[in-house]
């Protein structure tokens, strides 16, 4: 899960150069500090339509030295520490993000890009667009629902040489309700390959309870471009035939706030439900889940879970829509976080092995 930075001075537009070079230094210095955020979009039946496909506002280029600064807050370095060149593209409202070199580590035996690699760069580039609550130091962001939904083919075709871009905007500020989204382009023809959205919730630290905090991020969204802020998937009764595989959360699995973060439960989502389909639980799928194209991955957040702690995953289909996977994480028999994962296509001997 993610939680918003307070107290720091707000990142303005930023465009990342992403380099995953691991024999160099990888430093990055914005002159400012910031804070964190998140995005959205909903549809689950159509790949790309309306307001997920929405151009966002472009602006001026500013170059910024490749050096790590002191001022740079050290819950920032998961994030930064993937980057070695940082250009800056500024209207105060839409931040681009350029990745022009993946890493090996990020695609699958099938030569395939894993989607919660994606997640982690939606992730990365949104913590690096983090708003300030100047003189609220008890204000901060919690993340309530997020959306990937990918073109198809998308995982199979994105190249370890390919440049990809990722455009990010502010898009809904209600009471205590803030919305993000964001596209993963292209860098050379801008089509959309993937987009992201994340509703946050804006919380009184003091007591742990959402409140009417919104307003404090006008200035980077003087107008909404939604109406209504996206809905969240349907929660499904779970089975109690449900395939279960428990995880210990590793520190490697978690954020800057030592919470299991979307990435990683992804990953958890496609491992536990690679070993339902393998064991011939799953009436779609008969290999590992990475070996097909993944439509859409939505999550619904309630509670977290930590380093060292046991999370117990559960996966079934859907019932009359066998190419929609569920999720549900628990830890100690409470329900913390649930997850959809829906496909194109699955495999069409699958169902005979039933």
């Amino acid at each position: 899960m993610i939680r918003a930075f307070v107290n720091f001075s707000p990142l303005r537009s930023i465009s990342m150069i992403f380099h995953r070079n691991t024999c160099e230094s990888r430093r990055f210095y914005t002159g400012k500090r910031g804070g964190s955020s998140s995005f959205f979009s909903h549809s689950r039946s159509s790949a790309f339509d309306g307001h997920r496909s929405r151009n966002f506002p472009e602006g001026r280029h500013i170059t910024t030295p490749r050096k790590m600064s002191s001022t740079v807050p050290a819950e920032w370095r998961k994030f930064i520490t993937k980057f070695q060149e940082a250009k800056t593209e500024q209207d105060g409202l839409a931040k681009i993000f350029i990745n022009k070199d993946l890493s090996y580590g990020e695609f699958n035996k099938f030569g395939r890009l894993n989607l919660w690699c994606i997640i982690d760069y939606f992730e990365a580039s949104l913590n690096l667009f983090q708003p300030d609550f100047t003189g609220n130091e008890h204000v901060s962001l919690f993340a309530r629902n997020v959306e990937v939904n990918l073109k198809e083919g998308t995982e199979g075709r994105i190249q370890i040489d390919q440049a990809l871009k990722f455009k990010i905007c502010l898009t809904y500020l209600g009471k205590s309700s803030v919305c993000w989204e964001a596209q993963c382009m292209d860098l050379k023809t801008d089509e959309e390959l993937a987009n992201y959205w994340i509703q946050m919730v804006t919380v009184d630290m003091k007591d742990r309870k959402p409140k009417p905090f919104a307003y404090l991020l006008e200035d980077l969204c003087p107008k909404n471009l939604r109406e209504e802020p996206p809905n969240g998937f349907d929660l499904e009764f779970k089975p109690e035939t449900a395939f279960k595989h428990e995880f210990v959360v590793n520190w490697s699995d978690t954020d800057f706030n030592s919470h299991l973060n979307q990435a990683d439960m992804c990953r958890m989502c496609v491992d536990c439900g690679s070993f339902a389909a393998t064991q011939n639980n799953l009436s779609a799928f008969s290999h590992e889940l990475v070996a097909y194209d993944l439509k859409r991955c939505s999550f619904m957040f309630m509670k977290e879970a930590r380093p060292g702690e046991k999370v117990l995953v559960e996966c079934w289909e859907s019932e009359g829509s066998p190419l929609v996977l569920n999720f549900a994480f628990s830890k100690e028999n409470k329900l913390i976080t649930m997850i959809q994962l829906e496909y194109f296509s699955g495999d069409v001997n699958a169902a005979s092995k039933l």
